[in-house]
């Protein structure tokens, strides 16, 4: 006897991923439609900006989306059509286009039809496989240029997680990769002593770490923001991440060579920093207490760290806003050019609270977040500096 009752759930599961497919085409043909508007205008420059803070994602998971659509859209019919089908997911659509990104309209459209014939019964890690290899026989002198390509983008970044962990991850050539995990893997086995308690993966993380960085964590900084409150105890955070465990930041106070402490409260010399000051540079005490009290970028999804953004008068300067508390902001240099683009208005109702209004009359509104986590940065763009930029 079958189970129709886990039959006809399986069914349906299928179904919605069906439909969920066919919502995955037509947003594909709204962002190429949007970026196809945008185009040839002052604004085509923040076009993700624009759609990343209507949709509140973050600014790279937009310009991924646009530019996958862009391409998915015009280079690829077959894969489209498969999707809004319901042949094939977004994950798998996005496989196709990833691996046909460097070869020429020809020859990505016969490897696109070479592998849509089975991609909708195969797992995405399959159909990966298949790929590589209908790459690689339809374009074999294109292998090495394709491999330079790739490795120019080799980087490293960190992902902050929960309860005080964090994700530290590496893209490299396979090559690379594959030597540095096998000698993580040797040092870990060598690592073991007798009475060793730690999981074959524990030792690992603990001889990469120890690796780069040995059993001290001099270049780590560490902020003690002080509250002045016996109801409210003093915040440890760590810089790049957010705050610490109490444990934790007894481990780390005791290790860390920089420690930097900020009120929470902006004074100089027991005085209140929110005078106002008609200097177009904020004096160093007031740039450590806006950069500590917003940390990153104040752009909706932007998570570029404070001291590598300029600081942004909210009512400009030279419009007669003071260099004040409540006047001041971190903005990256892409979304500082932003801010003075015509359709963008920013305010700033009360100290560390900003109001943004897009081109098309979205109000997005960012709060204070004392424990905000910072994510890699999602703007390519030179790091920020004091000055106006150009």
């Amino acid at each position: 006897m079958f189970d129709t009752t886990m039959a006809r759930l399986l069914d349906a599961l299928a179904d919605t991923e069906r439909v969920k497919a066919r919502a995955e085409a037509e947003q594909m043909r709204i962002l190429t439609e949007i970026r196809q508007l945008r185009a040839g205008t002052h604004l085509e420059e923040f076009t993700a900006d624009e759609v990343a803070a209507h949709m509140r994602w973050s600014t790279r998971t937009a310009q991924n989306r646009i530019d996958d659509a862009m391409s998915i859209v015009t280079r690829l019919p077959g894969t489209l059509a498969a999707l809004e089908q319901g042949a094939i997911d977004r994950i798998k659509a996005a496989a196709i286009n990833n691996a046909t990104a460097t070869l020429s309209p020809e020859h990505a459209g016969t490897v696109e039809t070479r592998v849509l014939g089975k991609a909708s019964e195969q797992v995405v890690s399959t159909l990966r496989g298949h790929l590589r290899g209908e790459v690689a026989a339809i374009d074999p002198d294109g292998a090495q240029r394709r491999h330079r390509e790739r490795a120019q983008g080799r980087k490293v970044w960190v992902v902050a997680e929960e309860d005080g962990m964090a994700t530290l991850s590496c893209y490299t050539t396979a090559a690379a990769a594959e030597a540095c995990y096998r000698r993580i893997m040797e040092l870990a086995r060598k690592a073991k002593t007798e009475g060793d308690e730690r999981t074959e993966p524990q030792r690992q993380a603990d001889v990469f770490q120890d690796a780069l960085c040995g059993k001290d964590f001099e270049h780590v900084q560490v902020v003690l923001t002080l509250t002045g409150s016996a109801e409210e105890p003093s915040v440890v955070e760590l810089d790049g991440h957010g705050p610490l465990t109490p444990d934790a930041a007894t481990d780390l106070l005791s290790q860390a060579t920089v420690i930097r402490k900020v009120a929470t409260t902006p004074t100089k010399n027991n005085k209140p920093l929110n005078r106002k000051a008609r200097c177009y540079r904020p004096p160093p005490d007031l740039v450590e207490h806006v950069r500590s009290r917003d940390k990153t970028c104040r752009f909706p999804g932007c998570h570029r760290k404070a001291e590598r953004c300029d600081l942004d008068h909210t009512i400009p300067f030279h419009q007669h806003g003071d260099t004040v508390p409540e006047n001041l902001g971190p903005l990256c240099r892409h979304h500082h050019r932003l801010k003075q683009q015509q359709g963008w208005t920013l305010l700033q109702p009360e100290p560390g609270v900003f109001v943004w209004r897009t081109p098309t009359g979205t109000t997005i509104t960012i709060e204070p977040d004392h424990a905000q986590r910072q994510q890699p940065d999602p703007v390519p763009s030179p790091g920020g500096s004091d000055d106006p930029p150009n």
